[in-house]
Formats: structure tokens, sequence, C-alpha cells
């Protein structure tokens, strides 16, 4: 029982009804990822009513992998759309219905939120699509996302030329090929056909994905907000690999020269208030 997660939710609603939550994520991410623990109704509604209403803890809900049914995830998702203070949601691994969404575009769009995490949440490409835009238009700085296809890759890469405030991007894309060993065509001379005909798609669709990680790279040299994109897709090129690994590069210059200017910052502030001093001194002096 002390593993489960009904006693985590147990556990957390209890600290945040005692207000001996102390630190800045609410970790309620299910470890067991092999079995699939049902939660009873009550044990979640009594969470979302002190949750809803705390004013005491603020920062990161992480529900990743509790994999809760509908109605449970709901309202969960309400009581965060009515506490300002939840300002980073960690979905990963939950099923993610049309309900669902709706309630986390709405949460979006009350600009709290500044991390989300919804990584393999099973939402189709309209709907990542809308989540790329809302999240890129509102303060996110830290965005996960699910599994990409070329065309919300583009939309992404589209999105990001306009946004200055995301820190930390992470993505998968796939291009979703199927082999040869699909075809159930027993003929020798039509396999081999279908086989060049998908090793010449399977070409044509990596170019695409390297012309479109090419753009990323540019998009990101000009965008000083960005300290880290942690990205890859599925396919084994060099190339590739050479363009992932200059935009690693030019993410953790952005974050060195950021470091920088802050450690400047500082020390003018420090400065500052040391002339202050001499000044306040010299006065109090005559």
């Amino acid at each position: 029982m002390e593993n489960s997660l009904t006693a985590k939710y147990i556990l957390m609603s209890d600290k945040l009804k005692n207000n001996t939550l102390f630190d800045n994520k609410l970790k309620l991410k299910y470890n067991n990822i092999d079995k699939n623990e049902m939660i009873d109704f009550d044990v979640i509604e009594n969470f979302c009513n002190i949750l809803k209403d705390n004013k005491c803890f603020k920062g990161v809900l992480d529900i990743s992998y509790n994999n809760l049914n509908e109605i449970n995830l709901f309202n969960i998702m309400c009581s965060v759309y009515e506490n300002k203070n939840i300002i980073g949601l960690n979905i990963k691994n939950n099923k993610i219905t049309k309900m669902i969404f709706n309630k986390i575009l709405l949460i979006l769009e009350k600009n709290y939120l500044k991390y989300l995490n919804i990584q393999n949440t099973y939402i189709n490409t309209q709907e990542i699509k809308n989540i790329i835009f809302t999240a890129l238009n509102k303060n996110i700085t830290s965005l996960k996302l699910p599994h990409l296809n070329i065309e919300n890759f583009q939309f992404l890469i589209h999105n990001l030329k306009e946004n200055n405030s995301i820190n930390k991007l992470y993505f998968f894309i796939s291009y979703n090929n199927q082999g040869y060993k699909n075809c159930i065509v027993q003929d020798e001379n039509v396999i081999n056909n279908y086989e060049d005909y998908i090793n010449v798609t399977q070409n044509i669709k990596i170019g695409n994905v390297k012309d479109l990680f090419k753009e990323l790279l540019t998009v990101i040299e000009k965008k000083t907000n960005i300290q880290c994109v942690k990205c890859d897709a599925d396919c084994n090129d060099k190339e590739l690999n050479e363009i992932i690994s200059f935009i690693n590069s030019t993410c953790k210059k952005h974050k060195n020269n950021l470091e920088k200017v802050q450690v400047i910052n500082d020390n003018k502030i420090q400065i500052n208030s040391f002339e202050k001093m001499k000044l306040l001194i010299s006065d109090i002096n005559g």
C-alpha cells in the first residue's frame, strides 16, 4: 500500500491540506508502469478539492504515468484550471481525450503555466498543432511534445520564429514508414519493385526531415532565448546527426552567454548598492 498510487494521492492531499509540502513539485508520478492501478473516485475528488483551494503550494504538478480514467483526469485538470499557483504540468503517459484536451487548452489560455509535458498522450496531428500554437503564444518556457510528424514539425518551426519565451524544447520526429515486409504479395518482382519504391520514398522523407532540421537550426541561431533543445528522429543519418549536434552547440552557446550577462548584471547591482551606501555614509558624516 505504501508504494501504491492511491497512497501517494492520500499523502499529498494531507500535505496540501496541512501546508506541509515544502517542495516545488507535487510528485504523483507512478513508478510501477507495469501495473495498472485504478484509483477510487473519492480519493481523486478529495485531492482535487484540496488542490483547487490551496494557496501555499506553488510549482509543478507531476501526474505522469498515472493512466487515469477520463473522469479522474478531467477533475484534476479542472482543479489545475482553478489554481493559478500550478505553474507546471506533467501529464506524460496519460490518455488525453477530447474533453481533457479542451480543458488543457483553457489552462494554457489562462497564461499561468511555464512548463508542460504531454509526451505519449495519444493526441492527433491537429491537436498537437493546437498545443504548439497556444503554448508558444503564451508564457511557456519549457515544452515537451509527443512524437511529431513532418507536418506538425514544420508547424512547430514556423511558430518558433515569433516566440521569445521558450527556453527548453523536447521532441521526437517520426515519418512513420512501412517496409516491404508488410507487403502480402508473393511475386518476387513485385516485392523487389515495392522495396525500391519504399527506399526512394524513405530517402525523400529523410531529405525533408533534414531540410526541416536545417531550418530549425537557422531559427535557433536567431533566438537567444532557446537554451536547450533535446530532439531526435527515427532514422540514423550522419548529416542529420551533425545538424542536431550543431543545434545542441548553439543552445549551449546561448545559455553560456545569458549566464555571463546575468553575472554582469549582478555585479552592477552590487556596485550600485555599494556606491549608494558610500553616498549615504557621506551624507551622514556631513
